[in-house]
């Protein structure tokens, strides 16, 4: 690797890494300790799917890009702790239906507004010049990701 892609490389993976910390750190620190980042992402899953009225646990598992058997893990685990329901559908009994709870509801707007704080932070970091260019950069790379996956 020359320096370019190791100073790219080593951002990523940091960052990542870094991310993944501090959100977990938050969840930790507040009221829904017993959540791994994984379940709160399942959750944040299953309430962006209900706005949308596709919460059938094969869109959520779409949306995760996971199998659906991966994501009826989650959702036991989820389910006993009092954070999703599921039910069947009232007009085809094979599609099963993810809800979540007022707990989650409350998790996940708690969440949300975690990542909110977190970029406003992040913004404000950043002089006027370089957000601009900080912008420009991360919808390009928002591109690339998406080129990528439908590579893969």
């Amino acid at each position: 690797m020359n320096k370019e892609e190791r100073i790219l490389n080593e951002f990523l993976v940091e960052s990542f890494n870094e991310i993944l910390k501090v959100e977990e750190g938050a969840l930790k620190k507040g009221k829904f300790k017993n959540l791994s980042i994984r379940e709160m992402h399942v959750i944040e899953a299953v309430v962006k799917n209900e706005k949308q009225g596709k919460n059938t646990s094969s869109n959520i598992a779409k949306t995760l890009d996971i199998t659906p058997g991966t994501l009826t893990i989650s959702v036991n685990s989820l389910e006993r702790k009092g954070y999703l329901l599921r039910e069947r559908d009232i007009h085809d009994k094979r599609v099963i239906n993810i809800y979540t709870t007022d707990s989650g509801k409350e998790v996940e707007e708690n969440h949300a507004k975690f990542h909110e704080n977190m970029v406003k932070e992040m913004l404000e970091f950043f002089p006027e010049e370089k957000r601009k260019i900080l912008m420009e950069a991360v919808v390009e790379l928002e591109k690339f990701f998406k080129s990528r996956k439908k590579v893969d």
